[in-house]
């Protein structure tokens, strides 16, 4: 019986999946459950990069009269930023009742009052009149893996005058071959050979080797050092993007600069206010709470002025499960 109800299980999510509306559903309640824990809310509220990038940005493009929306407002934080500029009205929206509490109670202890609390799924909240700023940290740790694109992109299209803001608007991905250093490096499992007891019988796991199971997340010191010159792979304005501008493959051919062994791809992405704020989460800046990820590959040799070829389809990019990869 529990062998059936696995397979069900199995058979339904696939399903869900593969419907772009039931998917987008489950992403919301996905993500609703996932941010109303105060827990996570906690290591966000830490990030001093991220938490100081916002606070700057909104100080600088918040007007005094503004109208104002913040997108999935969490702990209320970027509103309180906003709220320190006088805009007429700040429209926090959060489809966690759980959150949207716990935002009203920390406005209130902070003696805040022009926030107006709106607990509800973005994509069902209107307003008369045209908002000046949206205020969104959509991101997950594969960019688009919170729907940032699909949330964004249906406020502005529906409630952003011409000329607003979307802060921040601008990202830059990267999708980098990366040495680990010896002591983190974890082979797969039919790549180890452990006191000459050989685990080459799983080697059919390789199937799976690109997609979740082959996805890593990794502490900072764990990287080594990248084989290559870092390279975006994609760049985009929210102000500007379309819904189908959203990447389905990601290609590139690259030289290596150092020699090297390639034990994955790191994947990182830059955040971008304007000119002068912007922060990223490489593992080679400073810390931020999406962590560092790593496609795994198998482990190889490269050398320097050697040439290598990435590839990666996305069959649907807010779920990181049907990103496929391969190298050569």
């Amino acid at each position: 019986m529990r062998a059936f109800l696995v397979k069900a299980l199995a058979v339904i999510y696939k399903w869900v999946k593969s419907n772009p509306h039931l998917s987008s559903l489950y992403y919301d309640v996905a993500n609703m459950q996932y941010f109303s824990n105060l827990q996570t809310q906690e290591i966000m509220l830490a990030d001093n990069a991220r938490v100081d990038a916002y606070y700057h940005a909104i100080l600088k493009h918040v007007k005094e009269g503004d109208l104002v929306v913040d997108l999935g407002t969490g702990t209320g934080i970027l509103s309180f930023f906003a709220s320190l500029k006088n805009p007429r009205t700040i429209y926090a929206i959060e489809h966690s009742s759980k959150m949207i509490k716990a935002a009203e109670i920390a406005a209130n202890y902070n003696g805040i009052k022009n926030i107006e609390f709106v607990n509800v799924n973005s994509k069902d909240f209107v307003v008369k009149e045209k908002i000046d700023v949206i205020l969104q940290e959509q991101m997950g740790p594969f960019l688009f893996d919170e729907n940032m694109v699909e949330n964004v992109v249906d406020l502005r299209d529906r409630l952003l005058k011409i000329g607003g803001k979307i802060l921040p608007s601008k990202f830059e991905l990267f999708v980098e071959p990366v040495k680990i250093v010896d002591r983190k490096h974890v082979p797969f499992i039919w790549e180890q050979k452990v006191h000459n007891v050989n685990f080459d019988c799983f080697r059919n796991l390789r199937k799976d080797a690109s997609g979740h199971y082959g996805r890593r997340f990794i502490t900072p010191d764990a990287v080594d050092y990248f084989l290559c010159e870092p390279e975006r792979v994609l760049g985009f304005d929210l102000e500007t993007m379309r819904s189908e501008e959203i990447p389905t493959q990601i290609q590139y051919v690259r030289r290596i600069v150092r020699d090297g062994r390639l034990d994955g791809f790191c994947l990182y992405f830059n955040v971008i206010f304007d000119e002068e704020i912007c922060f990223s989460t490489s593992p080679f800046g400073s810390t931020t709470n999406w962590g560092y990820l790593v496609l795994r590959s198998e482990s190889k040799q490269y050398k320097k002025d050697d040439s290598l070829e990435f590839n990666m389809v996305i069959d649907n990019v807010t779920d990181s499960n049907t990103y496929r990869w391969s190298y050569k």
